[in-house]
C-alpha cells in the first residue's frame, strides 16, 4: 500500500517538477463539482477495469476547458490494503487500463500517448530514497516490480 502511494506521489511530483500540466488525478484523490463531472460525461464505464478511466476523464476534463490543480496540502483518507499478490494485480490492471486508454485516444483523435524515457523510471526507483521513506530499498524494489506488472498488463 505504501509503495502504491509512493508511485502516485512520485507521478504528481514528477509532473509538477517538470512544469507539466496535470493530465489526471487518481479517482481516489480528486474532487470536482458534481454538475461539471456529469457535464463532462463522468467516468467512461466501458473501461473493462477500474483502471485508467480517471486518466481518460482527466483528458476530457482538460479538453472541455477544465483545469487540473494539484493541492499538496489536501488530504483524502483512502484505505487500500495490499499484499504482494494484490499489489501485482493492481499494477497489472493499471497496465491493461493504460492499453485500453492508448487505443481509445488513438481511435478518437489519432494522438499517441508517449512512453516515458529511462530517466523517468530511474527517478521513480530512487524516489523512496530521495523522499527518505522508511524501508526505502523495499519500496524501491516494489516500484520496480510495479512497472514490470504494468508492462505485463499492457502487453
Amino acid at each position: 500500500s505504501e509503495a502504491s502511494h509512493d508511485l502516485v506521489t512520485f507521478l504528481y511530483e514528477h509532473a509538477q517538477k517538470k512544469g507539466r500540466c496535470f493530465d489526471y488525478f487518481t479517482s481516489n484523490n480528486m474532487a470536482c463539482r458534481r454538475d461539471r463531472f456529469l457535464e463532462v460525461g463522468g467516468f467512461d464505464e466501458t473501461f473493462p477495469l477500474a483502471a485508467a478511466e480517471d486518466r481518460e476523464f482527466g483528458l476530457r476534463w482538460k479538453a472541455s476547458g477544465g483545469a487540473l490543480v494539484y493541492e499538496p496540502a489536501a488530504r483524502i483518507r483512502h484505505a487500500h490494503l495490499l499484499d504482494l499478490r494484490r499489489f501485482w494485480r493492481q499494477q497489472a490492471n493499471y497496465g491493461r487500463g493504460a492499453r485500453h486508454l492508448r487505443l481509445r485516444v488513438e481511435a478518437r483523435n489519432g494522438d499517441k500517448i508517449r512512453f516515458e524515457g529511462l530517466k523517468f523510471y530511474v527517478d521513480m526507483a530512487a524516489y523512496p530514497f530521495r523522499a527518505r521513506r522508511p524501508r526505502a530499498a523495499e519500496r524501491a524494489a516494489l516500484l520496480g516490480l510495479s512497472q514490470i506488472a504494468t508492462a505485463a498488463g499492457f502487453l
